[in-house]
């Protein structure tokens, strides 16, 4: 069997513009998603975007590899272009504009998550810092590069396993990435069941997403009928669209559930490949592409914009509010790629290697030194004025836990005694760690009032207290 018949013809490797529609369609899903607009499952755009990254990388080194221009360092420097002087832009201006809004404690996650993004292992970082009693992920702006650095890993494989696959036969090359991909999708399944953190966050649950990107490539020479191809195009469309809005909240994720998506994006992209179907058409119009050229800076700039409206105005913000954090979003996208990722890309800044790379690695090296100080520096607390001031200090004072008290304690009164021993008046906190998170603000305010506080914040003290009180009402 022939080269041609095997893999789609590489002259059929050209500019899409229904990728970009959909890409319109992946990012619309994740902002909408974020912001709380319906899309309760709006993160599959995510998944919808690593199917369709798969697709183009490997359809452009498979047609360098053909003509035999392929070059790993011309490869990974587009994309340098491509990625990152919009990344580490965005990057630099989380990191000063959080300086004005976050507490120190606060502060100091940015700064190791755009350590760790610089070093694209953000998706690590997350994954470690996914705990109970770690920092909210909700309150991280740089949470989304989870994903840039998901792929900047898998840029750095893949294109030694395509480069290494070269040696065997097209039917070969085929069963190799099959092989791969099923074993990437097992371990994701695996995963999801018993680790879902690691699932979702780590390259070995994620790469099948790429691969079947990619794989496109390695399909066999056939023809659908034209209503069969509208049909599936159509379908696959909803699928997608279905899937971010109906699928619950909570499911499983990635595994086989995000097979559904990544499966309709892969029959979407394959339909329209040699000749445009109705749906590929309708993706392919003027405000579908110009969404999905945004998209990659509409990605970068619309958590951090979020999360620091969020941390502003509080957790739940006003749809108001919310709208205008999507709509400044947008129009931050716009200015980014307008002015920054589109004359990388093209070369009109920087054209030549060697400067391009001085200026990556001298950027890279302020954002370091500037997460690093803010690391080393415990938040710079100094930054904080007035209020704010005041309760950080209160934050600094001990932690107040003590330990399970036992119950002949209880009885005894050798419970922990917060505010004014020798008070006035007697009060009690009862609860379990959100009683003890208020305790500071509680304490201090017992102080000044001249109020004896016990604190029974723990698991199993409630029922140990109503016991006691259940004995005292008896006698």
């Amino acid at each position: 069997m022939t080269f041609v018949e095997i893999f789609i013809d590489m002259n059929e490797f050209k500019y899409r513009p229904d990728i970009d529609g959909l890409r319109a369609i992946a990012i619309v899903m994740v902002v909408l998603f974020h912001a709380g607009f319906g899309f309760s499952s709006g993160f599959i755009g995510v998944d919808v975007f690593f199917v369709i990254s798969g697709y183009l990388i490997t359809g452009l080194i498979l047609k360098h590899q053909q003509t035999g221009t392929f070059d790993l360092k011309d490869f990974w420097l587009r994309r340098i272009r491509r990625i990152m002087p919009a990344s580490m832009l965005m990057t630099i201006v989380t990191l000063l504009v959080a300086g004005f809004y976050f507490v120190p404690d606060d502060y100091e996650s940015v700064a190791k998550s755009a350590l760790c993004h610089q070093l694209m292992s953000g998706n690590i970082y997350f994954w470690m810092n996914s705990g109970y009693f770690d920092p909210a992920m909700e309150i991280q702006p740089l949470l989304h590069t989870w994903s840039l650095a998901v792929e900047e890993q898998f840029y750095l494989i893949y294109p030694f396993l395509l480069w290494w696959m070269g040696k065997f036969s097209p039917r070969s090359r085929g069963r190799i990435l099959w092989g791969l991909f099923v074993v990437s999708l097992v371990v994701s399944e695996f995963l999801v069941r018993f680790d879902s953190t690691s699932a979702f966050y780590l390259l070995p649950s994620r790469a099948w997403e790429m691969i079947l990107g990619g794989l496109l490539w390695y399909l066999p020479s056939f023809k659908l009928n034209r209503l069969v191809k509208e049909t599936l195009s159509g379908v696959a469309l909803l699928t997608i669209v279905g899937c971010s809005w109906f699928l619950p909240q909570g499911i499983a994720f990635p595994g086989l559930t995000a097979a559904i998506p990544c499966l309709a994006t892969a029959i979407l992209i394959s339909t329209s490949s040699a000749s445009q179907t109705a749906t590929g058409k309708l993706l392919s119009s003027k405000v579908p592409v110009f969404i999905g050229l945004i998209s990659y800076s509409w990605y970068l700039w619309h958590w951090p914009l979020i999360v620091l409206m969020k941390y502003t105005y509080g957790e739940t913000l006003s749809h108001e509010l919310m709208a205008i954090a999507v709509v400044a979003s947008a129009l931050l996208a716009v200015l980014s790629w307008r002015f920054v990722e589109t004359p990388f890309r093209k070369k009109t800044w920087i054209p030549r290697t060697k400067p391009l790379l001085l200026s990556v690695v001298g950027t890279s090296a302020t954002i370091f030194v500037m997460a690093s100080v803010i690391d080393l520096q415990e938040g710079i607390p100094e930054r904080l004025t007035g209020r704010a001031q005041q309760l950080f200090q209160s934050q600094q004072q001990p932690h107040y836990y003590d330990g399970n008290p036992e119950y002949h304690k209880i009885q005894k009164d050798q419970v922990p005694i917060r505010g004014d021993r020798n008070g006035d008046y007697t009060i009690m906190v009862w609860g379990d760690s959100h009683g003890m998170a208020i305790m500071p603000a509680v304490d201090e305010i017992c102080r000044k009032k001249n109020i004896k506080c016990y604190q029974l914040t723990y698991p199993h003290s409630a029922p140990l207290l109503l016991d006691e009180w259940f004995n005292e009402s008896a006698e």
